[in-house]
């Protein structure tokens, strides 16, 4: 007798659901959930079930529907709902972050526009444990991303769209894509929820994988998530730094202690008078200027330091 190890609910009643169908020789079959998260893993497992019909009592009290899952797979077509699981994490579920002001309806049309991402989800969903993401893999979700935010932006990657974005359409970071690094840590937690968790939700005794190589890394006894690999702004720019000083810049003054001149950031007395003629700047190559209305910022594809440099 093999044990079933699934400890996950909503991976193991699908794993029910199979043995219904082989054992117990159902050809019909009904779930009960108030779980967007089984509907979608349901709806990408039909046809290894092997039966007729599979219908899902979604909701409580007075909003229970009664949804035919069995048409929607045959709707969707085998390719679409199979990568179904992987538009969901990608788009936000439990354990993946979503995009800020973008729901699924958003996503979803986003990927009407542009069905050349159905490929590239179905590349990330057939990977091993041992595969990574690759640039080419990678730069078609990239594009997606940028379709959902923007669909008249001819951008081919987040960096560029970012920078785009902030500069012509005058977007605030809340409204701004992920960055393509950011963006990188989301996909591969992304992954490892559909393939490593969902994915193995008819396996009896389902393989676990290293949650470290897929965007989380562990603090103590919790996981969290790893937000980007970019160095923090204050780590590779100490030009920025900023100092309070009412009574002169001395003791305690940030700037004194970074060895580095006052300037129009600070709120002290003795600041430059022109930031822009400091001879001490020196940016990380993806930090750039860019003039937008009457001012002049600083803008980086990771971070956003709103400097007024001149009027």
């Amino acid at each position: 007798m093999v044990f079933v190890v699934q400890e996950e609910a909503d991976t193991r009643i699908l794993l029910h659901c199979l043995h219904a169908a082989q054992c117990g020789g159902s050809r019909k079959i009904a779930i009960r959930t108030v779980d967007t998260d089984i509907v979608v893993i349901a709806t990408s497992v039909f046809a290894q079930l092997n039966i007729v019909e599979l219908w899902v009592h979604f909701g409580t009290g007075h909003n229970v529907r009664l949804i035919p899952l069995h048409e929607l797979y045959h709707g969707l077509g085998p390719t679409k709902a199979s990568v179904l699981p992987i538009f969901h994490a990608l788009t936000g579920c439990d354990t993946v972050s979503c995009f800020y002001g973008k729901g699924k309806k958003s996503a979803w049309e986003a990927w009407n526009v542009y069905p050349e991402v159905t490929s590239a989800f179905l590349k990330l969903l057939t990977m091993t444990s041992e595969e990574t993401v690759d640039e080419v893999t990678f730069a078609t979700p990239q594009r997606y991303v940028v379709i959902l935010y923007d669909r008249t932006s001819d951008c081919t990657d987040l960096d560029s769209a970012r920078r785009r974005m902030f500069t012509h359409k005058y977007r605030t970071p809340d409204l701004l894509p992920p960055t393509s690094d950011a963006f990188m840590q989301h996909v591969k937690r992304a992954v490892h929820q559909s393939v490593h968790c969902w994915g193995q939700s008819l396996a009896k005794q389902p393989t676990a994988h290293d949650a470290s190589s897929c965007g989380w890394v562990k603090e103590g006894d919790k996981w969290v998530p790893v937000w980007t690999m970019i160095p923090r702004l204050s780590q590779v720019c100490e030009e920025l730094v900023k100092c309070a000083c009412k009574k002169g810049c001395r003791g305690n003054c940030k700037c004194l202690k970074a060895g580095l001149e006052c300037t129009q950031l600070c709120l002290c007395v003795c600041k430059v008078s022109s930031f822009v003629s400091s001879s001490v700047i020196m940016l990380p190559e993806y930090f750039t200027f860019v003039t937008t209305k009457s001012f002049t910022y600083l803008f980086s594809i990771s971070f956003f330091v709103f400097v007024k440099l001149d009027s």
